[in-house]
């Protein structure tokens, strides 16, 4: 469904509140990061349950930029003048913050810990829960009615599969999905980030001030 277009003032806000999510999420992983300098596995002698955490945590990486470029598939360009309601859109209200924090999730793993990976996800999913809010403000401001019928039918992030639709016919933006799915493969930077620091730990260029199971 199609709207009229929102206000200049409208959208300005919305863009800049976008690229202030961005950075939070940038600055934010950078400073974790940094504290995972020193932190490692409890089960790092365990070398079976380690491996099996970051091995689980790759697939959660690939699961989330398979799903966030298919998304972008769907609402790729079409944010902010139609409201999506086919594909992943039908299943959940916000599928591309579903699939960030499933990124998050496998990030987090790659250090073999549980409460890393959790802890990641959390933080992920807290900075985008503001996200969310803002969104659907200018969307029932845009949609209206719509809006409200869809936020009726099709929960926030727990999938409703009884709500699938989808259509036979797509027009998007290979541009966008594109750049979706470089953005996307960001998070594998998570493993050799993470091997690396694990490297440094087990010759002593790091000190381990921390285990986390």
């Amino acid at each position: 469904m199609e709207a009229d277009p929102p206000t200049t003032g409208h959208l300005r806000d919305l863009e800049r509140f976008q690229f202030r999510r961005k950075l939070a999420i940038g600055v934010s992983a950078v400073l974790a990061t940094v504290a995972l300098l020193f932190c490692s596995s409890l089960w790092r002698n365990g070398a079976r349950t380690d491996l099996l955490i970051r091995h689980i945590g790759a697939v959660l990486i690939l699961a989330s930029i398979a799903g966030r470029t298919w998304c972008a598939i769907y609402i790729g360009g079409k944010k902010k003048t139609t409201l999506v309601q086919d594909g992943p859109y039908s299943l959940v209200r916000h599928p591309l913050y579903v699939f960030s924090v499933l990124g998050a999730l496998g990030a987090g793993a790659q250090w073999g810990a549980i409460l890393v990976s959790l802890a990641l996800a959390c933080v992920t999913m807290a900075i985008l829960n503001e996200a969310v809010r803002k969104e659907e403000a200018f969307m029932s401001l845009v949609f209206g009615h719509a809006y409200a019928d869809y936020s009726d039918r099709v929960a926030r992030f727990l999938p409703r599969f009884a709500t699938w639709h989808d259509v036979d016919e797509l027009t998007t933006k290979p541009a966008v999905v594109v750049r979706t799915f470089r953005d996307s493969c960001l998070f594998l930077l998570a493993i050799p980030i993470a091997q690396t620091i694990d490297w440094a730990q087990q010759v002593g260029y790091l000190p381990i001030l921390l285990s986390l199971p």
